[in-house]
């Protein structure tokens, strides 16, 4: 069995008993989050192997993923849960393999531009961080409030902080999905080419790719490179 796959088959093992341990608590988010993850469709994942890789296999996993790591750590008493650490431990390391392993579409290498310019955000708790977000949401006519998970915010503030720390991490351009999508919960109506959505970030991706042409699909870039072509078009001092 592949690997991946034998780290899902455990994460759902996991989940179970430590969903045995909070049955006694009034944990909703957290106990949803778990049986999301023990509703993973293990043939189908192994099918999502064999045909596309690993890289597919957490695409389809990653923000149940996420989700249930966050609630399980804000539970009181955390500490007294072992095997809830253990099951913390086995989603951080599937987290950590997709952040080292970054990859941006047009539409969404142009943030980087807006993280350069507030940087003050990365110092932001969580909570102050999305009450920001929010209140960007309510002035942007294209969207509606809810559009994007709190999930979404915090983990595209996640991966641009690493790639700002740390000058050497590069990013793939690519075209379809990429980081940040694995984090929607709307990836599966962007990718679906009959689903309006699938238009409307296709779009958002041409209109951008026109601005970005200097980057080649399937090549790795830096934020110090994207940087220096904001400069070149006068964009940044």
């Amino acid at each position: 069995m592949n690997k991946i796959i034998r780290d899902i088959e455990a994460i759902k093992r996991l989940s179970r008993k430590v969903l045995l341990d909070l049955k006694r608590r009034k944990l909703k988010k957290a106990k949803e989050h778990l049986n999301d993850i023990i509703a993973f469709d293990m043939d189908e994942l192994t099918r999502l192997q064999r045909e596309n890789g690993d890289r597919e296999v957490i695409d389809e996993c990653l923000i149940v993923l996420k989700q249930a790591r966050r609630a399980l750590q804000n539970v009181n008493n955390f500490d007294n849960l072992v095997e809830a650490k253990k099951l913390v431990q086995k989603i951080g390391a599937i987290e950590e393999k997709e952040l080292s392993q970054i990859r941006l579409r047009a539409h969404h290498v142009g943030k980087i531009l807006g993280y350069h310019l507030s940087p003050k955000v990365f110092e932001l708790s969580d909570a102050e961080y999305l009450a920001e977000m929010h209140e960007v949401m309510k002035n942007d006519p294209n969207y509606p409030n809810d559009f994007y998970s709190d999930e979404w915010f915090l983990g595209m503030r996640e991966i641009f902080k690493k790639m700002f720390d740390d000058p050497t991490i590069k990013f793939e351009y690519v075209t379809g999905s990429d980081s940040l999508c694995t984090l929607c919960h709307h990836r599966k109506k962007c990718i679906d080419v009959n689903h309006e959505f699938h238009e409307v970030v296709n779009k958002h991706d041409a209109k951008e790719a026109v601005e970005h042409s200097d980057l080649k699909k399937g090549r790795n870039y830096g934020v110090k490179f994207i940087l220096q072509i904001y400069k070149k078009k006068g964009w940044l001092k």
